[in-house]
Parts: structure tokens; C-alpha cells; sequence
């Protein structure tokens, strides 16, 4: 931040509330940086901007980043610390303490205000409505959650085990007990069940059953497989009440969930010995093995004890800048469960971490014990219990033991935060060892100039040529950098099999933002003398005559000078374009005319730059009559229009009527919003890799000279793997020799790489997952046009 923003930021800092809240630093661009709560907002943001403060390095840049900042007044530290939590979550700033992305943890959801309960796993919480059946009074929530989980699979597994102890439906249908004056109105997919329940009516024994239910959004036929091998107690159709359903499925999930195996245990024990008695001894012996892998699982737990203790134990760990957080849980006095977390951000100090990690967890989960146990404890310790505490209903105290159970307890969970810590760095330095080395063997093998930190893999995917799709996939330092990915829907190709055009396609529309500066471009023509600006009343004869002269190309209908925008060179025009609205407002780009001295450098896309940037928005049109002029406009963002707006139908007609033996050409759009600046696009690669031979890589090549880049670019083919360069021409000889150049010198052999070369592995992983990405994107593509129907086409047809 340099010193002028700083004082300006500290004037305002001074003018701040004194009152509780919470404050945002924001960048230049508006984007949130950090978000802070405080007891006093003034104090706290002056901490940041004092000119003599001395911040950490993670501050430091974080401070120097800070343009201007954003504060909410709330009433007490409570609100401030709940307003901080919702805000991190939401906005994810770079510089708070974050749990990873939430789809890196999985829930379980038991939805306890359904009468018939489903048990789902999700990737988020929800907020759902109130009820009192949630087992806890979170307010917002009426569902049960449980997490978070590290691992999808592994609950998957537990699910599909407990399921065989408590039948729990696995549907997604609504079910609900139909009331007795919606009986006679209940049809189709939503009718009564009742019939269909009489012949399951001896699976109960109570007078009332069948019930009769009602069955919303089926998705199955009912009852399905499911009674049938006793996985479900089929309330779809009315056999069991839902208190009956609650205690044979539910409960128990519950409980096993909370730690409590006993009514886990006894089911399986008692079905060993029935099966046992019924001489069914392969059955027996596989109740027998699951409850020995359920007695394991209790044998794991470190510590037991009878003193009936719930605790959440927290052990923090910081290692080159980065935290790590186990989390021990403790219910009834064993130990049943750890929880590990890599956090994002740096922190300066224990007690900063925990005041962050503990309102994002517990935000996030249903499971809160009557004490948490921490190393340190965070600066606003009585906002965090209170705040703990209003969401379990009943007291939550932070506890910081000196000595006995809880400090054993908080020894081993800071041991393994350490020990996962030290994992996790020396995986990281190997990794990162891995990759150094591979991008130093391909520097080496390509003699490229730089490290190739940045590699852009390119493939074309299409299915017998319909369909036809491009990818672009970047590895930064070895690592996928999935947020630079790109796509491109091939036009210029459809319905042919032409991988070799379709690449060419796509590098041009991706290297176009390398070379495009409208500014360097217009100074490079003003150098060589031209001269850009508007038509003048005195040119109107020049423009009318040339457009005569050229009327099959450009048209002769509506000549006004002031929609025309030339380009000049001593004095004389050479070159000219214009803008024409058709009724409706709609834009197009007619007439463009290039004097035949000057054509071939372009001079024409930098006329149609300086029209489109006229506008901040919206869609400008342009008709070519011409089919090898596609790519000219696609360089410049034009894409074709499948069905054009009627006025411009109106018009492809008339000149299809007017050139007889001639097809009629097609529309073109550039649409404003699309043209926005594209991090990855901005980005120069250190080498491209096409996936292909010598084609594909004499295509690529050809399109880089087109644009004078001089970026390094190979193929890797995949029926040897061969890795393709582009040839070079050879040394010159010494000076009075001469010697024959062999056309293999020019030729474009494979490099020889050994097998278990690391650059070679590397090479592979991006066309694969080039290849991959293009079948990713052409699948869907095709997916969404099988949903088109050629009605759509016809005016009138369709959506209102």
C-alpha cells in the first residue's frame, strides 16, 4: 500500500464507529481481502494502518494490497462474531483462516421433519425449515447433521453396513400420511396407496395398518427391490407407522453415529446365534465378522473411561506458514472419531487460528459437546462460548486443562495435528521436487530458453464430424490450473472431419489475445502513414463511387457519410467500414473495403476494432457472403448465428435472390459482454503440446507464424507416444565449407525419450487430460443439442 493511500486510508480509519462489528478490507477492484470482527471497530482497523506498526509478512502483504474498506455496525460481540462467520463462508477472502472448499467434506442429513425420514449425503448444510424434531434447537435447521467427513467412501460404506441393521428407505420420494378429507382426491402418481398396502398388510400387527399414505415425486415403483430382501420397512406403502419407522431405522443410525454401538451390537449378535441355530453357518459367520469389525473399531479408541464425558478436543499445529487442526472427539468417555484439517491463509498465532476454525466448524455441524478443549484461548472467549452455546440449546465452554484427562488428550491431538503437518510438508517438498525435476529434464530435452512453467495442452474431440469441440487445459509448475481451462465449439468445420482445420480454429481464436492490442495495432498502422477517423461530408462522392465499383461485395443501399469510419494515407482513402442499424435497433457492421495495395495485414480488423469499441454492450451483427471469411471475423470474436434474427433472414434472401447460382452466406455476432478480459487467454504459455503427429503439429506451427509468436510448440502421438517437433533449420556450415542439408534435418522426427522419462510422464498427463476435457465438453454438447428440436426453428412455436 504506498504512503499516500496509507494516510488517506488512516484519516478514515479515525472517523470510524467505536461500536461493535465487523470490517472488510477491500483491493482496488472492490474484491474482498480479509474479514475481521471487533469490540471496537476504530481500534482494531487502526492496529493495520499505523505507520509505524510492524505486520508479519502474511499482513504485511495483505496490508499493502488494502485500497479501501467496509464496516457493519452490529449491537454486541455475539452478532459481530455470527456476522464474521456468515461472511468468510460466503466470500471466502485470501487472507482469513478458511477450512478447504466445502466440497472437500461430505454430511450426513437425516431429514427428522419428514414424517418418514431419508437419510442423504450432502456437501453442504442447509437451511431448512424450522421444526422441533431436529434433535436440537439450531433454529434455522429441522434436519440432523452429522460431519464433517473427510471421506465420501467411507461413508458410502458405513451407510450400506448400517443398513443392513436398520432398514432406512433410500428413496427420494415424498411420503407422507394422507389426511382423511384428501382421500377421494388422490390420483395418479399421487394417489393412495391402500390397495396396494392390503397384500403387505400381515408385515404388521397393528389394528390401524394399513395406513395410507401419500407418495410425492416417485421415482421407482413400490414397493420396490428393496422390501423384498429387507434393505427397506417400505412406508410407500402404509406397513408401518412412523413412530415404528423412527425406532427400527432411525434411531439407531443415530446413535451409531453418536458413538453409541450397543443396539448395533446386539442385532448382530442376536441374528449370528439364530442363524447359528438354524444351521445357515455362512450367514453366521458373516454376522460374525461384522461384529468383530465393529468391536475393532471401539478397540481403536485410545482412551476409555466411565466418567461419561462429551468433549471436543482441538489441537493446532503451524508449519512453514501453513495450519493444521485435528480434532478429537470424546462422547460418554471414549474417544470415537478424529477429524483432520488443512486450513488456506496464514495466521500469526494459535489463539487466531482456533478464533477462526472453531465458528466455521461448529457453523457446520450438528454434533456439539459440552466442552471443547483448546491449547489456547481465542481473544473473544466469552462471544464464542455464548454463541456456542445459543446454537446446542444448553452450556458450551471453552477449557484450557492444566493437568489430568483433558490434557492428555490435548497433548495427543496437538501430536497429531504436528505429526500430519510434517507429512504433509515433506509430500508437498516431494512433489514439488517430482515436478522441478520433470520441468527441468524437458527444458533440457526441448532446449527451450525458460522453464516451461506454464504448458497449454490442446485437443479436438467430435463425434464423425458433428459435434466438433476444441480444449485447452493449463499446467502451471506440473499442477492442472483448472480455472485457465478452456473450450471452444467449432463452427468453421461442422459436420466434416477436419481435425487439422478445427486446431487451427481454436489456436487462432485463443492466440488472437497475444497479438490483438488495439493499440499497438493502430500505432503500427499510423507508423507506416494511416490515418483512422470519421468519413468527412467531402468524401461522400469517393465512398459512394468506390462502393459502385465494388457493389457485389459490399452493397450500394444507403450511402451516408457520417456511419462511415475510414482510414486515410496522404490524404487518400483506402480503406473504409460502417455501421448500420436495421429496424429494432439491431447493429451490424457492413461494407468493409480494402484497398487491394493494402490488403493482407489486416488493416480491416483494426477498422472494425475501432466501431466495436463503441459499444459497452449488447450484439453487433455482420453478413458474409464468403465462407473463407469466417475465420478473418472469428479472430476478431464474430461467431455464427444458427438462427438469425428475422430482419437479417429478410436480408440473407434478398441477396440470395439477387445472386442467383450463389449461397447466401451467413451472420455473424460478437456479443460485448463475451469480450471481456480472460485471465487465462492474457497469459503467454512457455510451450504448447498438441495431442497428435507431424498434421497436427504442422497445422499449429502454421498458425504461430501466422501471428509471428515465437512460443515453442510439440506433438505427442499416442499410438507410440511419440513426442514431435517442428523442424529447424540446420547450423550454417563454417565459413568456406559447404555440405548438403539431408531432408531429415527438416523433418519432423520424434525426439528419443526413454520410457520412464519424469518429462515424458509429464507430457502425458496433459494430452491426457486435454483429451479428457474435450470428450468432457463435447459429451455435453451433444447432450444439450439432442434436447433441440427443429420446431424450435419456427417463429411461434414454443415458450410464450
Amino acid at each position: 500500500m504506498e504512503t499516500s493511500n496509507l494516510d488517506r486510508l488512516r484519516k478514515r480509519v479515525a472517523k470510524a464507529p467505536d461500536s461493535p462489528g465487523v470490517y472488510r478490507w477491500l483491493d482496488k477492484d472492490g474484491h474482498v481481502l480479509y474479514v475481521g470482527k471487533a469490540k471496537n471497530l476504530k481500534k482494531r482497523m487502526k492496529h493495520y494502518v499505523q505507520a509505524a506498526k510492524k505486520h508479519s509478512a502474511w499482513t504485511g502483504i495483505m496490508v499493502r494490497q488494502i485500497h479501501d474498506f467496509d464496516v457493519t455496525i452490529v449491537n454486541n460481540e455475539l452478532e459481530a462474531l455470527m456476522l464474521e462467520t456468515n461472511l468468510i463462508k460466503e466470500l471466502k477472502p485470501k487472507f482469513n483462516i478458511l477450512m478447504k472448499d466445502d466440497k472437500n467434506y461430505v454430511y450426513l442429513k437425516i431429514t427428522m421433519n419428514d414424517t418418514f425420514p431419508r437419510i442423504d449425503i450432502v456437501r453442504r448444510l442447509e437451511d431448512d425449515p424450522a421444526s422441533s424434531a431436529s434433535g436440537r434447537p439450531r433454529g434455522a435447521s429441522s434436519a440432523l447433521y452429522f460431519g464433517p467427513k473427510t471421506s465420501a467412501y467411507e461413508l458410502k460404506e458405513t451407510l450400506a453396513f448400517l443398513r443392513s441393521l436398520f432398514p432406512f428407505r433410500n428413496c427420494r420420494m415424498g411420503i407422507e400420511l394422507a389426511m382423511s378429507d384428501e382421500r377421494r382426491a388422490m390420483k395418479g402418481d399421487s394417489q393412495s396407496s391402500k390397495l396396494k398396502a392390503q397384500s403387505f398388510s400381515k408385515a404388521s400387527s397393528v389394528s390401524s395398518l394399513p395406513l395410507e399414505v401419500v407418495c410425492r415425486d416417485r421415482d421407482r415403483p413400490t414397493p420396490c427391490v428393496d422390501y423384498h430382501i429387507k434393505q427397506c420397512l417400505a412406508p410407500c406403502i402404509g406397513i408401518v407407522t412412523p413412530e415404528q419407522y423412527r425406532l427400527q431405522a432411525i434411531d439407531g443410525v443415530v446413535a451409531f453415529f453418536q458413538g453409541k454401538y450397543q443396539q448395533a451390537e446386539q442385532i448382530l449378535s442376536a441374528r449370528m446365534q439364530d442363524a447359528a441355530r438354524e444351521k445357515k453357518f455362512e450367514r453366521a459367520a458373516k454376522f460374525r465378522d461384522q461384529l468383530e469389525r465393529l468391536k475393532r473399531t471401539q478397540e481403536r479408541q485410545l482412551i476409555s473411561d466411565t466418567s461419561g464425558a462429551n468433549t471436543d478436543t482441538i489441537g493446532v499445529s503451524l508449519l512453514s506458514g501453513r495450519s493444521f487442526v485435528v480434532l478429537l472427539r470424546e462422547r460418554e468417555g471414549r474417544l470415537i472419531a478424529e477429524e483432520s484439517f488443512a486450513l488456506q491463509g496464514v495466521a500469526e498465532n494459535l489463539s487466531e487460528i482456533l478464533g477462526q476454525f472453531i465458528p466455521l466448524y461448529y457453523s457446520s455441524t450438528d454434533d456439539l459437546p459440552e466442552t471443547v478443549v483448546v491449547g489456547e484461548v481465542p481473544a473473544d472467549r466469552g462471544a464464542v462460548e455464548k454463541w456456542l452455546s445459543d446454537i446446542r440449546g444448553k452450556r458450551v465452554k471453552l477449557h484450557v486443562p492444566e493437568r489430568g484427562k483433558k490434557s492428555k488428550l490435548l497433548l495427543l491431538a496437538e501430536k497429531n495435528a504436528e505429526s500430519k503437518a510434517m507429512q504433509s510438508e515433506a509430500k508437498w517438498e516431494a512433489e514439488t521436487r517430482r515436478t522441478e525435476e520433470a520441468l527441468k529434464e524437458l527444458q533440457n530435452l526441448l532446449k527451450l530458453p525458460d522453464l516451461p512453467k506454464r504448458i497449454e495442452g490442446y485437443d479436438i474431440s467430435h463425434l464423425s464430424g458433428i459435434h466438433t469441440v476444441g480444449s485447452m487445459v493449463v499446467f502451471l509448475n506440473g499442477k492442472p490450473k483448472r480455472e485457465h481451462y478452456r473450450s471452444f465449439n467449432i463452427r468453421s468445420v461442422e459436420g466434416k472431419v477436419d481435425d487439422y482445420r478445427s486446431l487451427a480454429e481454436v489456436l487462432r481464436r485463443r492466440l488472437k489475445y497475444l497479438t490483438e492490442d488495439f493499440g499497438d495495432s493502430k500505432k503500427s498502422w499510423e507508423e507506416r502513414g494511416i490515418e483512422f477517423g470519421k468519413a468527412r461530408k467531402a468524401e461522400q462522392k469517393v465512398i459512394e463511387k468506390t462502393s459502385k465499383a465494388h457493389s457485389d461485395e459490399i452493397g450500394t443501399d444507403v450511402i451516408d457519410y457520417r456511419n462511415y469510419i475510414v482510414a486515410r494515407h496522404d490524404k487518400e482513402i483506402v480503406g473504409f467500414c460502417r455501421l448500420f442499424q436495421y429496424p429494432g435497433k439491431v447493429q451490424t457492421i457492413r461494407s468493409l473495403w480494402i484497398k487491394k495495395d493494402w490488403r493482407g495485414g489486416k488493416l480491416g480488423h483494426t477498422l472494425i476494432r475501432t466501431l466495436l469499441r463503441r459499444f459497452t454492450k449488447g450484439k453487433i451483427y455482420v453478413h458474409i457472403s464468403d465462407e473463407a471469411l469466417l475465420e478473418y471475423y472469428m479472430e476478431l470474436g464474430f461467431q455464427p448465428v444458427r438462427t438469425p434474427l428475422p430482419v437479417l433472414q429478410k436480408k440473407l434472401d434478398i441477396w440470395a435472390k439477387a445472386h442467383p447460382g450463389r449461397p447466401a452466406g451467413m451472420i455473424l455476432v460478437y456479443i460485448v459482454a463475451q469480450q471481456k478480459t480472460d485471465d487465462s487467454f492474457s497469459e503467454k504459455p512457455d510451450l504448447i503440446l498438441i495431442d497428435g503427429g507431424k498434421g497436427q503439429l504442422n497445422a499449429a506451427t502454421a498458425v504461430l507464424k501466422e501471428f509471428k509468436l515465437d512460443i515453442p510448440a510439440i506433438g505427442l502421438a499416442k499410438r507410440e507416444e511419440e513426442i514431435f517437433v517442428p523442424p529447424s533449420p540446420p547450423a550454417p556450415p563454417p565459413r568456406g565449407e559447404g555440405r548438403k542439408v539431408t531432408s531429415a534435418e527438416y523433418s519432423y522426427g520424434p525426439l528419443k525419450v526413454p520410457q520412464d522419462s519424469a518429462a515424458r510422464f509429464l507430457l502425458q498427463r496433459v494430452r491426457d487430460e486435454a483429451h479428457r476435457f474435450a470428450n468432457f465438453k463435447r459429451e455435453g454438447r451433444a447432450k444439450k443439442s439432442s434436447l433441440h428440436s427443429a420446431l424450435d426453428e419456427i417463429s411461434g412455436i414454443g415458450d410464450a
